[in-house]
């Protein structure tokens, strides 16, 4: 099947470049990236002493078709995956998923101890849209990458290292009006069985300010979700996972899929520039009815609303060479004494250290980010899930941060780097059935050095020492390890 999917990936390629025929022009750019990452005692346990090491690496093509002035078609091809869907952190050395398909033969085995030849890997398409742009702003139709303000919540994965790729599906027009620019869009986010109204699909408004002449840029999103279920298909729209509540709380009783999902996140930003400093904040909130309703000990039901936000906030200061910056913030977490999801979750691509808010630390969900995903891995049934578990998969959430750095240039191709990351719960409360849990997420502490021979490509290399606080213990009685824990990694970019 991959090789299938490869051939076509070249027969679409060579379609491509068979459009100069017809007078249109073709440009590529894209990015290559390959890491090492070393981490030890990732559960905080040094008894165990669980080690994390692997190599990945991964390409992105990104075409651009001109097809006359102000009509482009853009794509995004990324190649080498993992098993992951809809990410870009790349293959794994060596890979790490199960065995063939059923029958044998239908999936490429993966490479075995007498093997001579690696086994194959994917390349998928993961944009693809139209920008008209013309007089009064910019019509976009298609996949797109999407992205706004710092990133905090919505993250095209731009960055050299970001290993996360926010997309939609939209119709949208960009509406001009000199610094002022609004789009009101229209997504579809799953089209299920085109006869049942059992889709999801999210209405956006953006509004965004940017003046160059100050260096001041400001922005508003809503995106409002919508999952409505169909009478002939019930729970057919709305998959939020009910049993997240149940299992968070042995007071709660059955929780199940009700109604459809109902929510948005609504996001303001702001960022000011001048020669030397640079101030920006974003902040988010996520609102709205989950779908869900769960049975208290009373025998109650009660409705499961979604009532989160998060705040980030960025400070830089640059003289010579030197360069200081501070981000500081909060991302809710949820309560499970109530019926309620009052957690927030920001996008992966948010990076503040190496291992904190990156790896799947401890043996206790600190973080509740349970739902987000990223802890369901080490504890699921299927082997190829279960090895995503050492992935960067974490995200920052209940959490309070402070998070400084500085980079001192070394001539003109080195960086040293320095940082330090602390960080609490917000929300340290527990149900009275489980007892009490500390609220210290302790603190990190990363060097490194970077080195640029041009703006095109870059390697950094980073030592991270971990100390863990309190809240990683977990309940009272569990009494799990908090050891120190540390790790390295080397990563090199090269965009063109």
């Amino acid at each position: 099947m991959r090789s299938i999917q490869i051939a076509s990936f070249f027969l679409a390629s060579s379609v491509i470049f068979s459009t100069n025929t017809f007078g249109a022009d073709l440009q590529w750019s894209g990015r290559y990236r390959t890491e090492g990452i070393f981490l030890k005692n990732t559960t905080l346990d040094k008894n165990e002493g669980i080690e994390d090491s692997y190599l990945i690496h991964h390409l992105i093509l990104e075409p651009k078709i001109i097809a006359s002035d102000g009509l482009n078609i853009k794509a995004r091809f990324d190649i080498f995956n993992n098993a992951l869907g809809n990410d870009q952190r790349g293959q794994v050395f060596g890979n790490y998923t199960g065995p063939g398909g059923t029958p044998a033969g239908t999936t490429p085995q993966p490479s075995a101890s007498l093997s001579h030849t690696q086994q194959s890997e994917s390349v998928v398409a993961t944009e693809l849209y139209l920008n008209w742009v013309n007089e009064f702003g910019a019509l976009v139709v298609g996949r797109v990458p999407f992205q706004f303000g710092l990133g905090m919540t919505f993250s095209a994965g731009n960055g050299a290292f970001d290993h996360a790729h926010s997309t939609k599906d939209l119709v949208a027009y960009k509406l001009s009006l000199g610094n002022l620019t609004i789009m009101p869009a229209y997504g579809k986010i799953r089209e299920s069985v085109l006869t049942k109204e059992d889709d999801i699909n999210d209405y956006i408004v953006t509004v965004d300010y940017n003046n160059p002449e100050s260096d001041l840029s400001m922005g508003f999103l809503f995106n409002s979700r919508i999952a409505a279920l169909d009478s002939s298909s019930p729970t057919a729209g709305n998959d939020f996972p009910a049993n997240y509540f149940s299992n968070m709380n042995s007071s709660f009783g059955t929780a199940s899929v009700y109604d459809g999902y109902s929510a948005y996140n609504m996001n303001f930003f702001v960022k000011k520039k001048s020669d030397n400093f640079n101030l920006a904040a974003e902040l988010g909130f996520l609102s709205g009815y989950s779908g869900v309703q769960v049975l208290d000990t009373a025998g109650k039901l009660n409705r499961v609303e979604l009532s989160g936000f998060g705040l980030a906030t960025e400070f830089g200061y640059r003289t010579g060479n030197l360069n200081l910056d501070l981000r500081a913030g909060l991302a809710s977490g949820d309560d499970p004494d109530t019926p309620v999801f009052e957690g927030y979750f920001f996008n992966s691509n948010y990076d503040l250290s190496m291992m904190m808010f990156n790896y799947t630390l401890g043996q206790y969900d600190a973080l509740r980010s349970t739902l987000a995903g990223t802890r369901a891995a080490a504890s699921s049934t299927s082997a190829a899930t279960r090895a995503l578990a050492g992935l960067d998969t974490e995200v920052v959430s209940n959490a309070i941060y402070f998070s400084p750095s500085l980079k001192l240039a070394v001539g003109e191709r080195y960086d040293l780097l320095a940082s330090f990351t602390y960080a609490t719960t917000h929300r340290s409360s527990i149900s009275s059935t489980q007892g009490s849990v500390g609220s210290s997420l302790g603190f990190e502490t990363n060097l490194g050095l970077s080195y640029h021979p041009s703006d095109r490509f870059t390697w950094r290399t980073e030592l991270g020492f971990f100390f863990p606080g309190s809240a990683w213990s977990g309940t009272t009685g569990s009494n799990f390890r908090t050891d120190f824990a540390y790790g390295a990694t080397s990563k090199a970019a090269i965009n063109f």
